[in-house]
């Protein structure tokens, strides 16, 4: 329980992590391409690729494909995981 409420706190701190996670929430269960663009949250290219590792990391997302090109990251394939799913309930009922 307290190692969810610091994920809730770490996530709800990371702007990229937020969006993307409220992203993939929304299209469950098909799959969406993660930029920076499509998330509006920011234009930072260095931290959008951090917090995407850090969802992977902890288990709430989930890509097949990463490409890159010149400063740009394109997260294709990308979805959420259960995990990632019971967090974004926790979020909203927060909220």
């Amino acid at each position: 329980m307290a190692d969810d409420r610091q994920m809730l706190e770490d996530v709800a701190r990371r702007t990229f992590a937020r969006a993307a996670l409220t992203r993939l929430d929304r299209a469950w269960p098909e799959t969406a391409t993660l930029d920076i663009f499509s998330l509006g949250a920011g234009t930072d290219e260095h931290q959008f690729a951090l917090d995407v590792q850090f969802l992977v990391d902890q288990g709430l997302v989930q890509y097949e494909l990463v490409m890159i090109a010149g400063m740009r990251s394109l997260y294709r394939y990308a979805s959420i995981t259960q995990h990632g799913r019971e967090l974004m309930r926790s979020l909203r009922a927060r909220a």
